[in-house]
């Protein structure tokens, strides 16, 4: 069985795979860290690291799926790239993972796995 995560946060496995993030398109609506949880990763490196659900606009193979942890009166955090916090129901934050590409992809730039745009 994998490992599970040992920490509360993850970090938005987009921003590592952004051409440069200083040019992220909407900083205030891009997740940078969201308050995580703790199920099993793929591998201990990517233990902090989360990517966009599977079934988001633009599948992936690869990374730990960004589930948030629904913590506090059923709402859990994000730390968004402009560095504000939101408070966050669970239903929200799946919609918006599925339907706002700007919600984990910094730029029209981020590459996914090396091939190429998303």
């Amino acid at each position: 069985m994998p490992p599970k995560r040992a920490n509360s946060y993850a970090f938005n496995c987009m921003n590592c795979h952004a051409h440069d993030v200083t040019k992220c398109v909407a900083p205030s609506k891009t997740i940078l860290f969201i308050e995580a949880t703790n199920l099993p990763t793929i591998a201990d490196y990517r233990a902090g690291l989360v990517s966009p659900p599977n079934t988001s606009i633009v599948p992936i193979s690869f990374g730990v799926p960004g589930i948030l942890a629904a913590r506090h009166n059923q709402r859990g955090f994000l730390l968004m790239n402009d560095l504000h916090i939101e408070k966050i129901k669970k239903k929200e934050f799946d919609d918006r993972s599925l339907t706002d590409k700007q919600f984990w992809y910094p730029n029209d730039k981020t590459n996914v796995g090396g091939s190429g745009d998303p």
